[in-house]
Order: C-alpha cells, then sequence, then structure tokens
C-alpha cells in the first residue's frame, strides 16, 4: 500500500514504512505527540498489526485522560478565581 501526495509532483510516492518511520521518529523527538499516535493507531490499524494498534489507541487515550484532568483543573481554577473577584 503506497500513500501519494496530492499536491505538487505526482511521481512523490511515500510506502506505509515510510509514514511509519518518519512517526516513530516524531514520538522520539517528543513522546507526547498525541497526533504521531493517533496516526500510528490508524497506521497498524489498516495494516494490520493488532497489537501495535491497540499499543498506540491506548496510549492516545491516557494521553487524552491526562489532558482532560490538566484541563479540567484550569477550568476550576478560573471559576474559584472569578467567585473570588
Amino acid at each position: 500500500m503506497l500513500i501519494q501526495q496530492d499536491e505538487g509532483d505526482s511521481d512523490l510516492v511515500y510506502s506505509l514504512e515510510d509514514a511509519e518511520k518518519c512517526l516513530l521518529s516524531a514520538l522520539e523527538i517528543n513522546d507526547q505527540d498525541i497526533d504521531a499516535m493517533i496516526e500510528l493507531a490508524h497506521l497498524y490499524d489498516i495494516i494490520p498489526n493488532p497489537p501495535e494498534a491497540l499499543k498506540y489507541a491506548s496510549l492516545v487515550l491516557d494521553e487524552l485522560k491526562r489532558i482532560e484532568l490538566e484541563m479540567t483543573e484550569i477550568c476550576r481554577d478560573n471559576k474559584n478565581s472569578e467567585m473570588e473577584m
């Protein structure tokens, strides 16, 4: 299976292996890159590679839970600050 760039050079073609390498490199740079995790979960889902798809889907869900808790705390803190004014 190949991924072809729609814009520009129509001869530019990437393999799923190329996409995988790029996404894994992105995670090496930033291990909380949720976009890379999402794309890897999708990639491994279509290859298919169920263990890796599950791994990255679970990492995405864990990261989303962490983000939700962080944002909830910010909302709570700011609501409390508003009430004090």
